[in-house]
């Protein structure tokens, strides 16, 4: 993977401040900056079209702008250098592989890792199935009333509804249109089945469930005596 950061800025900076301690910071700093504004726009989700800024003080400072998908960091001591540069998904998923606001943390460090991203149709912490980090993903979410909704996410915005579904007495309706709207466009064909899969759990959790029908007793004394040498026949 190239390096997509260009070092030029930090140049510029440090030619143009005479502070000492201004300039270690921007040689010994600058990766743990750019880790932190990766991180920051990783986490952003349900956002379209809105700015977010987030500051980082005294000494460190970062402020992010969701526009464009890119970010924009200023580092602030006497002067203030500008660096803009978009973030690709593999970066993305190495800073956020092991720190993430989706990820479920658990006591003990073996076994799976899950997520509660809603772009995560297996809600497994990985990289083809993060929606965080992909510029493409499918979320199915339960709706009101017993319905499904169907998320989608194109390159610099959040998730959005594309389509939501209303309960049935069948739900092969709603596999046939949640895979023509995503998979068979070509919109990540790899999780076809796991769109599909999800679709099914969430509309049979809406099912009420069937009661066991309970065991006629017999009436009557002629009943009750045919009942018991039945049996004791058996036995």
């Amino acid at each position: 993977m190239q390096d997509v950061i260009d070092r030029r800025p930090y140049e510029v900076f440090i030619a143009g401040t005479a502070n000492v301690e201004a300039k270690e910071f921007v040689r010994f700093k600058t990766a743990v900056l750019e880790q932190q504004a990766l991180a920051l726009q990783a986490h952003k989700s349900n956002t379209q079209n809105q700015s977010r800024d987030f500051n980082i003080r005294p000494q460190h400072q970062i402020i992010y702008h969701d526009r464009n998908d890119r970010i924009n960091v200023k580092f602030s001591q006497e002067t203030t250098v500008i660096m803009s540069y978009p973030a690709s998904s593999d970066l993305l998923w190495e800073i956020t592989r092991n720190n993430s606001s989706f990820l479920v943390k658990r006591k003990t460090g073996s076994g799976v890792r899950l997520s509660r991203d809603p772009l995560n149709l297996r809600n497994v912490h990985s990289r083809k199935h993060s929606g965080a980090v992909n510029n493409q993903a499918i979320g199915i979410v339960p709706s009101g009333k017993g319905g499904i909704s169907l998320l989608t996410k194109k390159k610099g915005t959040g998730a959005t509804i594309s389509q939501s579904y209303k309960p049935s007495k069948t739900s092969r309706k709603a596999y046939v249109q949640i895979a023509n709207s995503t998979t068979k466009k070509g919109y990540r064909a790899d999780l076809r089945e796991d769109a599909i899969a999800r679709a099914s759990a969430l509309i049979r959790s809406y099912r009420k469930s069937v009661k066991p029908t309970k065991e006629s007793k017999p009436r009557g004394s002629k009943a009750k005596a045919s009942a018991a040498s039945a049996a004791s026949a058996d036995l």
